[in-house]
């Protein structure tokens, strides 16, 4: 599934560049990279991506949940979730916020690539 067009939300410039280089190693476009929650929910509409791919704790005002819960309100675009405290999760309805999966920190390539494969297999059922 090459047709992915992808967005990063990471305020770790290091962890963010790692991203990039995974995501487009595997032939997927990574249309455009953000620092916070703020610029992607202000550039939102000039960009059409297939999935995004966000960290939970942002610079900026608001986190990943409350980033993805502003955009299921005009966008119905999959989200994944790229932590390092899966428990700031507890109670949160994934499904109710299009996230529908969710990498756990840190990130190596190998265990990229096998979450990788469950993130298209998710895709294809939507």
């Amino acid at each position: 599934m090459n047709d992915i067009k992808a967005l990063i939300v990471e305020d770790d410039f290091i962890i963010k560049m790692f991203l990039e280089q995974l995501i487009t190693g595997k032939g997927c476009e990574v249309i455009s990279t953000y620092d916070s929650g703020e610029a992607l929910l202000s550039d939102i509409a000039n960009v059409e991506p297939s999935l995004i791919f966000m960290d939970i704790s942002l610079s900026g005002e608001l986190n990943g949940i409350e980033v993805a819960s502003a955009l299921k309100e005009n966008n119905k675009i999959p989200i994944v979730f790229v932590t390092g405290n899966k428990d700031i999760l507890d109670g949160v309805d994934l499904k109710k916020h299009n996230v529908i999966h969710i990498i756990n920190k840190p990130i190596t390539e190998v265990g990229f690539n096998l979450e990788y494969e469950v993130i298209l297999k998710k895709l294809s059922t939507l």
